[in-house]
């Protein structure tokens, strides 16, 4: 249920690692499994569904940059902008 983090060397739970592996993946997926058998499927957001998400999208950033293409960081920058200046006083 557990992995020891590269970087701090603290023992995390699974659903915050970014598979780099096969062997990863099936180790993530198998503490997921537990979390669902252990509740008979009866919890449908474990503790840990958003960790899974927020590893999937970091494994996925590149890819994710790829297909949004150079004109998005100048939009989401605008948007950005723009909505922080509307809700100022």
């Amino acid at each position: 249920m557990t992995f020891v983090s590269p970087t701090s060397g603290e023992r995390l739970g699974l659903s915050f690692i970014i598979p780099r592996t096969q062997d990863e993946l099936a180790r993530r997926g198998a503490m997921m499994l537990r979390w669902a058998r252990t509740t008979c499927g009866m919890m449908g957001r474990s503790p840990d569904f958003m960790n899974v998400t927020f590893a999937a999208w970091a494994a996925a950033a590149r890819l994710l940059r790829a297909e949004a293409g150079p004109s998005s960081a100048r939009t989401s920058a605008a948007t950005t902008t723009t909505s922080a200046s509307a809700t100022s006083p």
